[in-house]
């Protein structure tokens, strides 16, 4: 079977990646992340090892982060501020800097943002910042991927702009997500019940893949 991380078109435009702790959600994104892209910027909301060993800069300010690609860092992990209504406020403020950025540079892609704790920076039936990212991010070369082990309560808005989804085991709570959404993940169940294995879904079917 191909190494999926090889297929580097296999994850063009938007993607949403979930799964219950500790089922190799997080791993999967750093790897991709370090072996697919090469601007990136990833919110560790978490503060996951595996994200700060793939990245060249550890930024916990919007200003600092301005200055790791003032100077050509391109793998930088934002480290949001503890707060929850600070740190979504430090987003808006990330997001209003990469679009301003994005109109300047007029590129088709320029960089891919990752974000963890989607379900909190894009909750279900709300306005939120990452939406607009999702939304609008394309005419500004932003890439974005979610990442969230509640997909059930992550907004609809976001789930909607994504092109591809990377699925690992997921808890029982999740069954309403899987529903709405039409993904067959409980005809994988088997398959992803292993450990790190997972499928990938393109919006019509889903393939299994072993661990990366």
């Amino acid at each position: 079977m191909k190494d999926l991380l090889k297929q580097v078109e296999m994850f063009e435009g938007h993607g949403f990646i979930t799964g219950m702790t500790g089922s190799g959600k997080t791993y999967f994104a750093s790897q991709l992340a370090k072996r697919s892209f090469q601007r990136f910027i990833f919110v560790n909301a978490q503060f996951e090892k595996e994200v700060s060993r793939v990245c060249n800069a550890h930024v916990s300010t919007i200003n600092n982060l301005m200055e790791a690609l003032y100077n050509k860092r391109n793998r930088i992990e934002f480290i949001p501020h503890l707060n929850p209504e600070q740190a979504l406020t430090q987003f808006s403020e990330l997001r209003k800097y990469l679009f301003r950025i994005g109109k300047d540079i007029n590129a088709e892609h320029w960089i891919t943002l990752i974000v963890d704790e989607a379900d909190i920076y894009a909750p279900k039936g709300a306005y939120s910042d990452l939406n607009s990212c999702f939304q609008r991010g394309r005419r500004y070369g932003i890439q974005c991927i979610a990442i969230s082990q509640r997909p059930q309560l992550v907004s609809s808005t976001l789930l909607n702009q994504c092109r591809w989804q990377v699925i690992f085991l997921s808890g029982g709570y999740s069954a309403p997500y899987f529903t709405e959404y039409k993904i067959p993940y409980y005809e994988h169940l088997e398959w992803v019940s292993q450990k790190y294995h997972y499928i990938y879904f393109d919006g019509v079917s889903a393939q299994e893949y072993p661990p990366i």
